[in-house]
């Protein structure tokens, strides 16, 4: 996994993914548009944040656009870390990203924070969240 002063970024298409590390945490911070054409690759970045940890932060903030793809992966994401017994949760995303969850009612299944820090402070594996650095 990449450390916060390295991360690893892919780009595709009108989709960024990066993923870095913060304590015990695997963030996957996506830019742009999320939705048939981008998303094998926010699949892929999300797939090896699974497979270095069980506990997986996905920041939607920067989601300009998201489709019915986006709410599949993250509903698939969910669903496999839980039963490893992970946790995804979701930093919530422009309320065009957030609509997509309340009309579908995933938001009540889902794990969604406004603020990165509210999971990471809670987490005293987090050690290194004073360098956590925001997607903006």
């Amino acid at each position: 996994m990449a450390t916060a002063a390295d991360p690893r970024a892919a780009y595709t298409g009108a989709l960024t993914a990066r993923t870095h590390g913060v304590g015990a945490w695997a963030v996957v911070t996506l830019t742009g548009e999320l939705d048939l054409a981008t998303g094998d690759a926010a699949r892929r970045e999300l797939a090896r944040a699974e497979r270095e940890t069980g506990l997986v932060l996905l920041d939607l903030r920067g989601i300009s656009f998201m489709d019915s793809t986006g709410l599949h992966m993250v509903i698939d994401a969910a669903r496999r870390l839980a039963e490893r017994h992970g946790r995804l949760v979701l930093v919530d995303g422009p309320r065009a990203v957030h609509r997509i969850f309340e009309i579908t009612g995933t938001i009540n299944r889902l794990e969604i924070v406004r603020d990165p820090l509210e999971v990471l402070r809670d987490d005293s594996s987090a050690g290194g969240v004073d360098q956590f650095v925001p997607a903006f």
